[in-house]
Order: structure tokens, then sequence, then C-alpha cells
């Protein structure tokens, strides 16, 4: 089986279906098995121009495979993927959704989020949560950021509040823009992942959107770092495609 996975990863074709999933398979073996597969400098000197050229979902897995085999020494030094192959999708591209789903907070919404901090400074908040979003860029101010990042930061907690989504979303916008220093985005997905998965489908798309780009821009963003997994992960613990 291994011979023809082999087989399958050295010969690329008009599709090159069978010949990416065989690289997928073969990066695989290498985690499994160190001792086992390829170390895949022939492939890379031979096929990086094809794998750049995958589908983008396909070329940013099989890339972020080669730079974390690289950085656990599994495959040669040479295999080293530019950051850009390693993002599904640019980081403007992430980000302007996330910003339009910001900004489609209701008035509503944005009254019931300004009360979360426990119903102290409600004005203030929902002033600063305006200016908020009615800027560019929907980053936070610089310096005092408590209004209205407390009222967000909450919000974004509670799945069945008014403003979940959008909160979640500036909270990604400011993650992405300082590579998640704060924790927010890592704390949020092993705690509501399955919530982000029923969302309406295009809350969902974006939302996923942002914390993949935080994954893929960020090598050492790990979210399940302090967590012991003696057997694999479950399929709900990863970013959906």
């Amino acid at each position: 089986m291994l011979r023809e996975i082999h087989l399958k990863a050295a010969s690329p074709s008009d599709q090159n279906t069978q010949f990416l999933a065989a690289t997928c398979l073969l990066l695989l073996v290498r985690f499994e098995n160190p001792n086992r597969g390829s170390d895949f400098q022939w492939e890379w000197d031979t096929f990086a121009p094809i794998y750049r050229n995958a589908d983008n979902t396909v070329r940013a897995a099989i890339m972020n495979g080669f730079e974390q085999a690289r950085r656990y020494s599994l495959v040669s030094e040479d295999v080293r993927p530019k950051p850009s192959d390693r993002v599904t999708n640019l980081r403007e591209d992430v980000l302007a959704p996330l910003v339009h789903l910001a900004k489609s907070l209701t008035n509503e919404e944005r009254e019931r989020i300004a009360t979360a901090d426990y119903g102290h400074d409600i004005k203030k908040h929902f002033d600063a949560l305006n200016a908020l979003l009615e800027s560019e860029t929907c980053l936070y101010p610089f310096g005092e950021v408590w209004y209205p990042a407390e009222v967000i930061e909450l919000v974004s907690h509670s799945e069945d509040s008014p403003g979940f989504a959008g909160c979640t979303a500036i909270m990604l916008v400011n993650a992405i823009y300082d590579n998640d220093s704060r924790g927010n985005a890592d704390y949020r997905w092993t705690a509501h992942r399955l919530s982000y998965d029923v969302l309406e489908g295009r809350q969902r798309k974006v939302i996923h959107g942002g914390f993949r780009y935080v994954y893929e821009a960020n090598q050492d963003w790990d979210p399940y770092w302090e967590e012991f997994a003696p057997e694999r992960l479950p399929t709900n613990s990863f970013l959906p495609l």
C-alpha cells in the first residue's frame, strides 16, 4: 500500500486529485512513523509549483503540513513553504467579511451588548461600540480598550446572546491584527467551536474563515497545547473545510 501511495505522490496528472491526495497520505505517514515514508526533498524540488497551484484549501493544508513536519524534523530542511503558501485566503479577503458581519449588528443588538458588563457604564459602552463600528477597521481604540472590549468579549462568550456572531467577528478582527497576542481566539475556539457550527450559513463561513486565518498565519497558534490527548482529537475539534 505504501509503495502505491509513493507512486501516486510522484505522478502528477492533468487533474492531480490522486497525486495531491497521495501527498497528504505520505505526510500523514511521516507524522505517524518518522522512519517510514519520504523526507520530501526530491518531491519538494520537483513538485513545489504543483502544490502551489492546487485549490486554495488543498494548497494550504499541504503547505501547513509541510511546515509543521519541517519544524519537527520530519522532512528535509529544504522544504520551506512561504507564509503566503500556508493561508487559504489573503488577510484582506478574510478581514473584509468579518468587518461586514460586525457592522451588521443592529441598533437593538448594540443596546443589548452595551449592558453585558453587568449593567455598568451602559452609555459609555454603547457610545464606544458605535464608534468602533463606525471606524473602517473595527479595531479596539489605542490604549484604554475596556470600552467597548469588555462587553464585546463577554458577549462573544455567550452563544445565546444577541450579537454573538458580530462580537465574535470583532474579536477575530483584533486577533488577526495582533496575532492573537491576548489569546482571545485561542480560548474561544476551544470553548465555543461547536456553537460556531450551528450559526447561520454565511456567519458560520465568515467566523470559520477568521479562525482559519489565525491558525494558518501564526505558526505557534495552538488552542490545544494544554490538553492531553491519549487518542486522536475528535473531528469536531478541527476547522471544517
